[in-house]
């Protein structure tokens, strides 16, 4: 989703001290995704991606608490989401609800939220239609009107959640291409 000019010298970055940096946090989609970052050599790293508080695409406005251990790798991880969107108002009468939308290592059955675990996490959402839909109804944080905006013209729900499931585990616009141009729906 960057130039080519600007991903080239991150992802330098990231290779070279992949050592040491135990993830990166990044927005701008507005959902609650992952993406993972390596090349034909192999993965080297991750980012996860912070829903955003705001509705303006259809998904449910959330927040994520990360929890961590002494190193900084990330134990754990909650989003939250708004369980009252349509009712809470910004005059107070009433006032957000937050809950507990999901935990990581719960949801998916992993140990920590790491680069294993999300490169299982992307196999399992590429192969297995279950997780494939669980990942469907979590990434835009459990809002049922994001993915019928999108679908009013045949298959284009298909192709959206296609693309990105492909660009969490595929950085590169080659390995991208390669995967929704080969992936089934």
């Amino acid at each position: 989703m960057w130039k080519e000019a600007y991903t080239k010298p991150f992802l330098a970055l990231l290779q070279r001290y992949a050592g040491t940096i135990v993830a990166s946090f990044a927005g701008h989609t507005h959902m609650d995704d992952f993406r993972l970052i390596g090349d034909a050599n192999g993965r080297y790293a991750f980012a996860l991606i912070t829903p955003a508080v705001s509705p303006i695409f259809g998904q449910n406005p959330a927040f994520r608490i990360v929890a961590y251990d002494s190193e900084g790798g990330i134990v754990d991880h909650t989003t939250y989401d708004l369980a009252n969107l349509p009712d809470a108002n910004p005059l107070g009468n009433t006032p957000p609800a937050w809950r507990a939308e999901y935990t990581f290592t719960q949801e998916w059955h992993l140990p920590r939220v790491d680069l294993p675990s999300l490169d299982h996490l992307f196999s399992l959402i590429q192969d297995v239609p279950a997780e494939s839909e669980r990942w469907h109804t979590i990434f835009p944080v459990s809002s049922p009107l994001y993915w019928p905006q999108i679908s009013d013209a045949g298959d284009n729900a298909a192709r959206a959640v296609r693309a990105f499931r492909c660009a969490s585990g595929n950085v590169l616009l080659p390995d991208y291409g390669q995967c929704y141009c080969n992936a089934p729906n």
